[in-house]
């Protein structure tokens, strides 16, 4: 396909379909505004843990949105992809097939509203992936335009939070409440409930505005760069070391890379959120000199091993069924607290074989080696930002557990599945998603 070639997906859609994008679009970006909004409601909770996350139901504003948006899908979308060729049989098929089986077996031996919840989310999430891949050039541009926006304003408020060393309670911006504290600073989190939550956001809006910038106008570049910049520096504030861990590896990939050869105006991008990184880690130096400390010394893992310990264990006392779709804290404290916090495990595969048994294991192990071999096929652009998520699901629970995680999760499959991302692209050619028109 030459760089002016237009793909049967972006080929002058019929109108009623075309009015069905474009209330999928605004349904989505309200639903990425309303993720950071720091307000919930309970719906549920177990005795005595109304105040735990991981031992109730909670919906939040953005799940009105998502809702609504999986109402679209179900009437206006999914009918009509469903006149599309289909595809034969595949790999990923038969992995789905098998993680629906095993989920619906767990959840019926164990049933619970975390259960049910979590059922929920996944199928939204099918949803959300499904809307955003079949996005136009003009519609996918707003969904970044939207994350990159979220982005720079919640860097902002994180970066305020941690001048002031406290929330400022602007609800439904900020809630009160302490930061965490790392040497002589705070970490900041933005609207969300935890810093690494920021994280996970930042890296999204910051992977989105790349995607975004390199289409856009040349003149366009500088407020690409300024956005890059921001998101940069509310990363910084965040001391999340899986942060680094993502962002090092995909910047290389992007800036370096021999397959595909790296234009100047993505290292220009890349190099503005580097920057912005970069001198907001010298203006809080404190945090980071903490973070080192830590990472050298016996806690390093700061208890993931003890976390990953009490999964092996449930796993092993539940080998066929595991404990039940999202049951896995609620399990913990069953026969009493374990020793340290009552925390997921911080390892999908860990907490998918105490949820779900060694059955469920390994098919989530064989749906992350399917999707790997599928990301490697593609571009650059893609591999970088399919790592940007790698560390947050083996060293962390946020993009899997979470309401808001689960969400961004699906937004970021659904934008490294977008077809205009495209194919490893030619030497010397920049493949961008404004190549194609």
């Amino acid at each position: 396909m030459t760089a002016t070639q237009t793909p049967p997906h972006d080929r002058a859609p019929a109108p009623e379909r075309a009015r069905a994008s474009d209330r999928a679009t605004q349904l989505l970006v309200a639903t990425i505004v309303m993720i950071p909004l720091a307000v919930g409601w309970v719906v549920w909770f177990a005795p005595g843990a109304a105040d735990d996350f991981n031992r109730r139901v909670t919906l939040s504003p953005f799940d009105v949105a998502l809702s609504a948006l999986v109402i679209v899908w179900l009437r206006e979308v999914a009918p009509k992809a469903r006149a599309d060729p289909r595809p034969r049989a595949s790999a990923g098929v038969v992995i789905a097939s098998a993680f629906v089986a095993v989920f619906a077996i767990s959840l019926a031996v164990h049933p619970s509203w975390r259960g049910i919840e979590y059922a929920v989310r996944l199928f939204a999430c099918v949803a959300l992936v499904d809307v955003i891949r079949r996005l136009s050039t003009r519609n996918l541009r707003k969904m970044c335009v939207a994350l990159t926006v979220c982005g720079v304003a919640e860097a902002i408020l994180a970066m305020a939070q941690v001048v002031a060393g406290h929330g400022f309670s602007l609800y439904p911006i900020d809630h009160a409440g302490p930061l965490f504290a790392f040497g002589a600073t705070h970490a900041g989190r933005g609207g969300l409930s935890h810093p690494y939550h920021l994280t996970v956001f930042l890296l999204l809006a910051a992977y989105a505005a790349l995607v975004a910038g390199r289409a856009d106008r040349p003149f366009n570049l500088r407020l690409w760069m300024a956005a890059l910049a921001l998101i940069g520096a509310g990363l910084a504030v965040t001391f999340s070391r899986a942060m680094l861990l993502a962002l090092i590896p995909a910047a290389v990939v992007w800036c370096f890379s021999r397959r595909d050869k790296a234009d100047y105006t993505t290292r220009l991008l890349v190099g503005s959120l580097l920057f912005g990184l970069a001198a907001t880690t010298i203006l809080f130096s404190s945090g980071w000199s903490t973070r080192a400390q830590q990472s050298a010394g016996s806690g390093a893992d700061r208890g993931r091993v003890t976390l990953a310990r009490h999964g092996l264990e449930l796993a092993t006392e539940h080998p066929l069924t595991g404990v039940g779709p999202a049951r896995y804290v609620l399990a913990l404290a069953e026969p009493g607290p374990p020793d340290g916090e009552l925390l997921p495990s911080h390892n999908l595969l860990v907490q998918a074989a105490a949820e779900l048994g060694v059955f469920g294991a390994c098919v989530v192990a064989a749906a992350c080696l399917w999707y790997a071999k599928r990301i490697a096929r593609r571009g650059v652009l893609v591999l970088g930002g399919a790592w940007l998520l790698v560390p947050f699901v083996m060293l962390d629970s946020y993009a899997y557990v979470f309401p808001t995680g689960i969400a961004l999760s699906a937004i970021w499959l659904g934008l490294l599945e977008h077809p205009q991302l495209g194919p490893p692209a030619i030497s010397g050619r920049k493949t961008t998603i404004g190549a194609v028109t």
